[in-house]
């Protein structure tokens, strides 16, 4: 991106040079045919130049920008004074990356609340989920039957760096106290977007994705290779089994359902306990809001390498 941006800066540089060493002729008479040739010639350089050079500039534009969080409303603007429930997610920013954090109580909206140095965009706002978004997902079954209607697509998710946000506690998925030995646990806790609460999903092809935690580069697997309920999930190194294949897959209202390939079970926030800690596992998917979850792009960089098949 850099390089991108430094190489449009130069370019336009040598655009405003080349018109300055090049100014439009007036004509003299007699020589206006070869004047007006002369103009003609330079003029579609120049306006090849302007292409080349905005399409560069679009690009670059493009990249770095994103829509709005889907399903999140706008609870107050930059600066202002701002009150949530316990452990709730929200959103800042505008039309650009945006940084999450869960918050409580009494909080103002700022890029200094949400860890972003620098100026901050004047429209920037504070967002939470609409509840609009949150009716409209699958309703909780109390019969414990799954309802498969509701999954739209698989595969939406392109590669990149994520938080995993469980729909029923609003808390964040994470590796316990941040540990990066193999065998860690997979726990919930809230959003402050440590490294070891980020993950690097992706795209495996045939359906499949790795989830890798960005502090460890270490994937998410099962415990035991098993298709028990309850099944602890933990992170180890890549091996390319079947354990580590998880399928994703889109529900109404912004929401994502995880499943494992080894078993179709899914990523489950254990008897929806809603505490920091909380252990997270699979279990036979119900529909329940502890087996939604939200996945919310984030601009960390990348630093870890991809999983290699061995």
């Amino acid at each position: 991106m850099l390089k991108l941006l430094a190489l449009i800066s130069y370019g336009s540089n040598w655009l405003v040079h080349l018109q300055k060493l090049n100014p439009p002729t007036t004509g003299l008479p007699g020589n206006e045919t070869i004047d007006n040739h002369k103009n003609h010639k330079e003029s579609g350089q120049l306006m090849k130049i302007r292409l080349f050079y905005s399409t560069l500039a679009a690009l670059a534009f493009s990249s770095v920008h994103a829509s709005a969080p889907e399903g999140f409303t706008t609870i107050c603007t930059l600066d202002e004074s701002c009150a949530v429930e316990t452990s709730t997610l929200v959103a800042f920013g505008h039309e650009d990356t945006f940084s999450y954090r869960t918050l409580s109580g009494n909080f103002v909206c700022n890029g200094s609340t949400f860890g972003i140095a620098g100026k901050t965009n004047p429209a920037a706002t504070c967002m939470t989920l609409d509840s609009a978004a949150l009716t409209s997902s699958s309703s909780s079954s109390s019969s414990g039957v799954s309802n498969p209607g509701n999954e739209v697509a698989t595969g939406l998710l392109p590669t990149g760096l994520y938080a995993i946000v469980s729909r029923s506690s609003g808390k964040a998925l994470a590796i316990a106290e941040g540990s990066s030995a193999d065998g860690a646990l997979l726990v919930q806790e809230d959003f402050s977007a440590e490294p070891h609460q980020l993950w690097r999903i992706e795209d495996l092809g045939n359906g499949y994705h790795s989830i890798t935690a960005h502090h460890s580069n270490k994937t998410m697997d099962l415990q035991d290779f098993t298709n028990k309920d309850g099944v602890k999930l933990q992170q180890n190194p890549w091996m390319n089994s079947w354990d580590q294949h998880w399928v994703i897959q889109k529900l109404n209202g912004g929401y994502f359902r995880i499943n494992a390939r080894q078993s179709n079970q899914t990523l489950d926030v254990y008897e929806m306990n809603r505490k920091n800690g909380g252990p997270v596992c699979l279990w036979t998917y119900w529909g329940g809001d502890n087996q939604q979850w939200r996945i919310l792009p984030v601009g960390a960089p990348i630093n870890s390498p991809k999983p290699t098949t061995p």
